[in-house]
């Protein structure tokens, strides 16, 4: 049961959670107006090699707050795999050709 004394502590957790999600938002939104995405880069799918979970640019990733037509080398350097937190040099590319991976 919550107590009326309990109430300015969860409101104000709350808030930190709130603030927390804008300035995660803030610097992606920064970040997207640094690296622009170009028409011309090739669509790659990328597999992390821990736990294969897949970056697909057509999606992008809405944990990290990336938009659809990212290419996975324009990705911030803070960003990581939103399953596991593998950094981005422990993703293999994915060879949809002949569906095996490639590093």
């Amino acid at each position: 049961m919550i107590e009326i004394a309990d109430i300015p502590d969860i409101a104000v957790a709350g808030i930190d959670d709130i603030e927390d999600a804008y300035a995660g938002l803030k610097n992606t939104l920064e970040w997207l107006k640094e690296y622009p995405v170009t028409e011309n880069e090739p669509v790659v799918r990328m597999e992390c090699k821990v736990c294969w979970w897949v970056y697909d640019p057509a999606l992008g990733d809405d944990v990290w707050q990336i938009p659809p037509g990212v290419p996975f080398s324009q990705l911030p350097d803070y960003w990581c795999c939103p399953v596991c937190e593998t950094s981005k040099s422990g993703f293999m590319v994915i060879d949809e050709g002949n569906n095996s991976c490639k590093d």
